[in-house]
């Protein structure tokens, strides 16, 4: 006779060993929730207020029918655009890790390797791949279905991550949502 305390236990696989576990990456939607208040809501009131000096002067340029002017005038808004998207992004995310938008949607941004707030520098270079990947038409967001940690380019090149301060969680992507990315890029 074996006494209990020896007796092999025999264990039969939970539902949890089939599933990935829940963690604390944030749900697709609630990025793009986050992003649209950022854009429609924060940036643009302040872009239009901001630039709306220099509207008038391209009106003028474009009455007068100076082009250099008009150039001069839509080269300053481009970099007008890309100054508030970058400050906004790069001092929101390193003092409180978060955008107004994120703020809203309860996620936070850190780093992978200290789970802290980015640095202002780390935050920039975020904010500039961002951009980036606006103009290639949101294209690279795509990859938010296809990596493990759901994370996409901006946050795999500045070692960051996008985390839910809620108590639910977010499974990694299953193999559908990896097919239909694959897909769609051997499509281009």
């Amino acid at each position: 006779v074996i006494p209990d305390s020896q007796q092999p236990s025999l264990s039969v696989p939970s539902a949890s060993t089939f599933m990935p576990p829940l963690t604390a990456m944030t749900r697709p939607t609630d990025r793009l929730g986050a992003a649209i208040v950022d854009i429609f809501i924060v940036l643009m009131p302040a872009y239009f207020l901001l630039s709306a000096p220099l509207k008038l002067e391209l009106t003028t340029s474009f009455l007068l029918g100076s082009d250099s002017g008009i150039f001069v005038y839509i080269v300053a808004q481009i970099l007008l655009s890309f100054g508030l998207i970058t400050s906004y992004h790069s001092y929101m995310h390193s003092r409180w890790g978060a955008t107004i938008g994120k703020l809203i949607f309860h996620l936070k941004v850190r780093t992978i390797w200290g789970h802290s707030n980015p640095s202002f520098g780390n935050a920039f270079k975020r904010s500039v791949v961002w951009i980036l990947e606006v103009l290639f038409l949101g294209i690279p967001w795509l990859g938010i279905f296809a990596d493990n940690q759901r994370r996409v380019l901006h946050d795999r090149i500045c070692d960051t991550e996008v985390i839910s301060l809620r108590d639910f969680g977010v499974r990694p992507p299953h193999g559908m949502e990896r097919r239909l990315v694959q897909g769609f890029f051997a499509f281009f």
